[in-house]
């Protein structure tokens, strides 16, 4: 399993990516926001990095997964998806 890769949008273009979890993300500017892709091992990675923009004043524009396989539709759902839904 590899490791999960994460977009994250703040509003605003920052000049230099803040020290933590994002500093070694790829950093771009994109219409007047600062785009953070890279890999974040687990959520408490993730969250770390969402808490400490928001601590520094940046404001979430948004956050994604990149890199997910989608499954084909016409796949049997996995034992985990059919928990999930509680069937």
């Amino acid at each position: 399993m590899s490791t999960p890769r994460y977009r994250i949008v703040v509003r605003g273009e920052i000049d230099a990516a803040p020290p933590g979890p994002v500093e070694d993300m790829d950093m771009e500017l994109a219409e007047g926001n600062t785009v953070f892709t890279g890999e974040l091992v687990d959520q408490a990675q993730l969250q770390g990095a969402l808490r400490a923009l928001t601590n520094l004043g940046y404001e979430l524009v948004s956050v994604n997964p990149v890199d997910l396989e989608i499954p084909d539709a016409t796949d049997e759902p996995s034992e985990a998806v059919v928990r999930s839904n509680g069937i």
